[in-house]
């Protein structure tokens, strides 16, 4: 199974004819560009870590796991290289168990998604969210506020749980 990559820009000196700009974040399923497109230029520079990371390679330089390179126009762009690939099945699990607790509330939502909001798209009022916000604490272990889960959608909800699991370890 292929890895997944999240590419950020980290620094932008000067000019960038693809229009880079700092904080510009990427997702790569593996050694797949991503939709949307990608400069050729960058992707030729980018590859060979991506190949080495996507195979079970490790740089020896990195003690983060993350990897920094440059383009290939005399490293105007810099980029960030992390794997993602645990964070993404995490997420999924997360989201799927989200997704349980509300089908187990008997809430119809129809296909939900990560920007499905819970009470706008859901419908969920003050005492169903009471319940949801018991519910998540006793699947995941965390401490959630009610504060926290007012205006999230599930993705956020989702993050928002994965970074306190993690917190917790």
């Amino acid at each position: 199974m292929p890895k997944v990559f999240k590419i950020t820009i980290e620094k932008v000196n000067g000019f960038c004819m693809y229009g880079f700009n700092e904080g510009d974040e990427f997702k790569f399923d593996g050694l797949n560009t991503p939709q949307g497109g990608f400069c050729g230029g960058a992707y030729h520079s980018i590859f060979p870590y991506l190949t080495m990371l996507n195979f079970g390679g490790k740089f020896p330089s990195s003690t983060t796991g993350e990897v920094i390179a440059t383009c290939a126009d005399q490293g105007k762009v810099i980029f960030k290289i992390a794997d993602i690939s645990e964070r993404e099945e995490d997420e999924m699990n997360t989201f799927i168990k989200i997704k349980d607790i509300i089908s187990n509330m008997g809430i119809e939502g129809g296909e939900l998604k990560l920007q499905t909001n819970l009470t706008e798209d859901l419908g969920l009022d003050s005492t169903e969210m009471v319940e949801f916000l018991v519910s998540v604490e006793k699947t995941f272990g965390v401490k959630v506020s009610a504060s926290q889960l007012e205006a999230g959608n599930i993705g956020e909800i989702v993050r928002l749980v994965d970074e306190n699991a993690a917190s917790n370890n």
